[in-house]
């Protein structure tokens, strides 16, 4: 029974966004004429290029918080959990328009970007921040799911 199943937002137009953007950034540094030009291309490039590669190895098919923690499956198919008395707090992060819900556990953090939390998902997940395994037995009893 799914409590909270993310939503993935966005994710096809930031990967277009930002390779066009490392696309222009190379034909600059190929028509830079100076030092200082080649090395500011060059710079940037590799920022935006380890991004994209970042965003790749952190990419997550799906991401469902139900009563016994956290599942997700990741790019290559495998799938993970974290069990919900291991959670320690889901915070929902948006910078320049890209999107990420981070999820710490206490061996393992889970980066999950292009995913969003809706409002109503924000504040539920506020009041029982400090225990999720409260806060899912909490939803359990009273049958209020998402």
């Amino acid at each position: 029974m799914k409590v909270i199943d993310l939503e993935k937002r966005f994710e096809l137009r930031t990967w277009v966004l930002l390779s066009v953007f490392n696309m222009l950034l190379l034909v600059g540094y190929m028509h830079s004429k100076s030092e200082l030009g080649n090395l500011f291309f060059s710079f940037l490039l590799c920022s935006v290029s380890l991004l994209l590669a970042l965003l790749v190895v952190n990419s997550k098919r799906n991401l469902t918080v139900c009563r016994h923690g956290v599942y997700y499956r990741n790019l290559f198919g495998q799938c993970r959990h974290m069990h919900a008395r291991q959670v320690q707090f889901i915070h929902h992060y948006s910078l320049f328009g890209l999107r990420l819900v981070l999820i710490m556990s206490e061996k393992y953090a889970c980066f999950a970007p292009f995913y969003s939390l809706s409002h109503k998902q924000q504040q539920r997940l506020k009041r029982y921040d400090n225990d999720l395994f409260d806060w899912l037995k909490n939803l359990q009893k009273t049958n209020d799911f998402c």
